[in-house]
C-alpha cells in the first residue's frame, strides 16, 4: 500500500497507482525483495483491486480523492497556519502531500514519530523520505517559483534521550532496531541509538 498507492510516485499516475512496471522497477531503497517476491506482491495487489467493491475507498484511495476534490474546488475558509502530526510513521508519503496542501505556511508543519514503531501494515514510511518529499514540494510552490520568497529545506532533528524508560530496556530496544536494521535495510530510518538517564 505504501508503494503502489501510497507513494510520491503515485501522484503522477493518472490511476493513482503504480503500474506494475513501475512497481518492479523500484529502486531497492525504496524496496526490498527480489523481482520474484515483487512480481507475486503486484498480484496480490490486482487480485485486492477486483475484489474491493467498485464504490470502496482503502486508505490511499481517500487522499488522492481528497487531493483531488481540493485541487478541483480549492479549499474553503481560512487556512491551517500550523499543523503538527505525531505517529507520523503510520501515514503514507501521500497523506504529506495533502496536509501540506493543507498549511502553506512551510515554517508550520511539524511531523513526529518513529519508523521503528510503525503498526500500519504496509507501511512503507521514513522520516528521510518524508523531507526530501516536503522539499521537493516547496520547490514546486508558486510563491518559491515566481521568486516570492526562498524554498525552506525542512529540518530533520532526533530526540536520543529517553526519559520514560530505563538503560535496560533502552538497551533491548536498540538491538532489536540494529537487527531491523541489518536485516531489513532501509525499511527504517537509521538514527544515533537512544540513551537513557536512569
Amino acid at each position: 500500500m505504501g508503494i503502489i498507492k501510497g507513494s510520491e510516485a503515485s501522484l503522477a499516475k493518472q490511476r493513482r497507482y503504480l503500474d506494475r512496471d513501475s512497481y518492479e522497477n523500484q529502486s531497492n531503497r525504496t524496496h526490498s525483495g527480489d523481482d520474484t517476491e515483487r512480481s507475486r506482491i503486484y498480484t496480490l495487489f490486482e487480485a485486492y483491486q477486483k475484489q474491493r467493491p467498485p464504490s470502496s475507498y482503502d486508505m490511499a484511495d481517500r487522499v488522492h480523492a481528497l487531493m483531488g476534490a481540493l485541487q478541483a474546488q480549492g479549499l474553503k475558509g481560512r487556512h491551517i497556519d500550523f499543523l503538527y502530526v505525531d505517529e507520523a510513521q503510520d501515514n503514507l508519503i501521500v497523506d504529506a502531500a495533502l496536509l501540506r496542501s493543507l498549511c502553506h505556511n512551510p515554517h508550520g508543519l511539524f511531523f513526529a514519530g518513529d519508523t521503528a514503531q510503525t503498526i500500519s501494515v504496509g507501511s512503507a514510511f521514513r522520516f528521510s523520505e518524508l523531507k526530501a518529499f516536503l522539499y521537493r514540494l516547496e520547490r514546486d510552490d508558486p510563491n518559491v517559483k515566481r521568486g516570492s520568497r526562498r524554498a525552506i529545506d525542512p529540518k530533520f532533528f532526533q530526540l536520543s534521550t529517553n526519559y520514560r524508560s530505563h538503560s535496560g530496556i533502552v538497551n533491548v530496544a536498540a538491538c532489536i532496531v540494529r537487527l531491523l536494521d541489518q536485516y531489513f535495510p532501509h525499511s527504517i530510518d537509521s538514527l544515533t541509538p537512544e540513551v537513557s538517564l536512569v
